[in-house]
């Protein structure tokens, strides 16, 4: 099977998008699938090799100011219309992440339809809907432009063009079984298989199991280099330190380029340590105790996740406090154990009820050992990969039974 993977968006300072783009086309191609990939770049001015397997495309940014997402979008909807009129035939599978809907994709749908696989990470209209609602207000004509833009006619393009889309192409894969029902009701016939997220461990560094002395736990958060998400949820996790009412002092440690405030009290502290690279991280994390997942993913109306972070701190040996679930580690028992479940909503966590079970973990011999082991058995590219190329062989089999 040969597969082309299309992803739109391109960074020259990497994102983890990005990185984990690579390491699927990475190994994919050692399970065996021929496996290429083509990013967008409007840097360039010719078609150049990125990587191995990766090429990098060049298409023209505009220079306009008013609706410049939009314009950029339609000369992206472009240069993969052209690369596809040279290349299409070459492959049997064009993957692509979903960018949302436009018309030009909806043209490339219609044409190429018949080996699109779509790949989504959320339910589109919902967190288009949740970045605008914590986007703050100005009254300025700048706002309602930019509403307009990435609000109105997104939800627009989603609702009416997007649903058609998904009619004309071979199936999707969705990072949670939420996301494969919500694509799944948004268009008749339309077939979505789950795969979860992946990460190659080799990344990460197995953390030691910091000594814990029955009283104090220190946590810790990541987030990463280029956003802060309203569901991260750090607002809702501060307030709830700033009410513990446990037996546990909880010291807090922020990794982010969004600045946070120091804080102390009697039973917590809170310090903002800056961002750092992952090499520095390994230094860092070394007295952890516990990492912090997405504490308020509700903002997106959206219960489970198959966060990328989640997969770093099991690669680090970490146990995990969260509020989304993941289907990856609710299906695995020996996971579960290792993953302390809050609710997912804007009420302060009760840390006085979750302090038990944060006592048994961190009196586990040889955790970090432990959880590395597991999450590798159920986290790992070569699992995931295996899995996605299963559910992209069936899809052409259900479809052309060949």
């Amino acid at each position: 099977m040969k597969v082309l993977y299309i992803y739109y968006s391109f960074s020259s300072k990497g994102s983890s998008v990005q990185s984990k783009i690579l390491n699927q086309i990475d190994f994919l191609n050692k399970i065996g699938v021929i496996c290429n990939g083509i990013f967008f770049s409007s840097q360039i001015e010719k078609t150049t090799q990125l990587s191995d397997n990766v090429n990098l495309v060049p298409f023209e940014k505009t220079s306009r100011k008013f609706f410049p997402n939009l314009r950029n979008r339609n000369n992206l909807d472009a240069a993969l219309s052209d690369y596809l009129k040279i290349n299409a035939d070459k492959y049997d599978v064009l993957y692509l992440r979903y960018p949302l809907a436009s018309k030009g994709l909806l043209k490339i749908a219609k044409k190429y339809g018949n080996k699109i696989i779509i790949e989504h990470q959320s339910k589109e209209i919902p967190e288009i809907q949740s970045l605008i609602r914590n986007e703050k207000f100005r009254f300025k004509l700048g706002y309602f432009l930019y509403l307009y833009e990435h609000s109105f006619l997104r939800v627009f393009r989603e609702k009416y063009i997007g649903k058609k889309i998904l009619k004309y192409v071979l199936g999707g894969i969705a990072v949670t079984s939420e996301i494969a029902e919500y694509e799944m009701a948004r268009a008749k016939g339309y077939r979505c298989e789950v795969v979860g997220n992946g990460i190659n461990f080799e990344d990460f560094k197995q953390n030691p199991s910091a000594e814990f002395d029955g009283k104090n736990v220190n946590l810790f958060v990541l987030i990463g280099a280029n956003t802060s998400s309203p569901t991260h949820g750090v607002d809702r996790l501060i307030e709830s330190l700033k009410n513990n009412n446990s037996r546990l002092f909880f010291n807090l440690s922020v990794f982010s380029k969004n600045k946070y405030e120091d804080a102390k009290g009697n039973n917590f502290s809170i310090k903002y340590e800056g961002y750092f690279s992952r090499e520095q991280l390994d230094e860092k994390l070394k007295e952890m105790h516990f990492a912090i997942g997405g504490l308020a993913s509700f903002r997106k109306e959206i219960l489970y996740g198959s966060a990328l972070k989640i997969r770093e701190y099991f690669a680090r040996g970490f146990p995990v406090i969260m509020a989304s679930l993941d289907e990856d580690i609710e299906n695995k028992d020996e996971a579960k154990q290792y993953v302390v479940i809050v609710s997912n909503s804007n009420e302060l966590i009760d840390f006085a009820i979750i302090e038990n079970k944060i006592i048994d973990i961190l009196n586990v011999n040889n955790r970090s050992k432990l959880i590395r082991e597991i999450g590798e058995q159920i986290f790992s590219f070569e699992v995931k990969m295996k899995q996605l190329a299963e559910k992209m062989q069936q899809m052409k089999k259900i479809k052309y039974g060949n």
